[in-house]
């Protein structure tokens, strides 16, 4: 499949070049112009283990672009947003660069069927906004306006940090909130080959199943760290415990 990635930072560039070894033809859009030197000369951006073997692998059949103008988007098939969402002073997440993504996608799609798919860890409802800055960026570009031939989707990642190559390749769930059965089709399609559960819901529910498994996954650690301060009390290896 085609497959679009906006952003290269963590999630944005181990997804592309994980999705590029499976046989997709994967281009990745960043705006920062010297990452995207880097990324073009062969140069991985972050490190994580296993991916520079993967990446000097998969380089010379994927692309790495620095404007939209350059990133083909009314032909692909599948368009990730994994740009960054920083927190803002308030501790909301700042979500001004989905947006401008968002709209460069809608004011460049035309009729070739795309699933747009929230990839970033957003705030539950973001899918019906990024849906809604789509559609907007839409119809003011066409004229006359034409059927609209794309959806809105969202696809949360669950990589960790030093293991994301691992968890990526042996994935033990998929989630996908979509309300259309085309979208389902080509989220399908690009997960194939994946031997694991795969969810579908709506983009509200994937939103919150994201925050969900990260709020579970910090109740596990808190528990985990107050069990063994307990046994560090009486003696005890936590370890022996845990292996219980």
């Amino acid at each position: 499949m085609r497959v679009l990635i906006i952003g290269t930072g963590y999630v944005g560039l181990n997804t592309g070049v994980m999705l590029a070894y499976l046989g997709n033809d994967v281009t990745c859009i960043d705006l920062n112009q010297e990452k995207v030197k880097r990324l073009q000369a062969g140069e991985p951006t972050i490190y994580e283990p296993h991916l520079d073997t993967l990446f000097a692998e998969v380089h010379p059949k994927m692309r790495f672009v620095g404007s939209y103008a350059e990133a083909d988007i009314p032909n692909q098939d599948v368009i990730f947003i994994a740009v960054g969402t920083p927190s803002n002073e308030d501790g909301a997440a700042n979500l001004e660069y989905v947006r401008q993504a968002a709209e460069a996608v809608g004011r460049r799609l035309n009729d070739h069927f795309t699933v747009v798919v929230n990839k970033s860890t957003v705030p539950i409802g973001s899918g019906n906004w990024v849906g809604t800055i789509v559609r907007d960026a839409y119809l003011v570009s066409h004229d006359p306006r034409p059927e609209r031939n794309y959806a809105i989707a969202s696809n949360p990642e669950f990589l960790r940090v030093w293991a994301a190559v691992g968890d990526f390749f042996n994935a033990d769930r998929i989630i996908l909130g979509a309300s259309d059965t085309k979208s389902r089709q080509n989220i399908e399609e690009l997960y194939a080959t994946f031997d694991c559960p795969k969810y579908f819901t709506d983009t509200r529910t994937a939103e919150m199943v994201k925050y969900v498994s990260n709020a579970f996954l910090a109740t596990k650690i808190s528990f985990a760290n107050e069990i063994g301060n307990l046994c560090k009390k009486i003696g005890i290896d936590s370890r022996d415990v845990f292996d219980g």
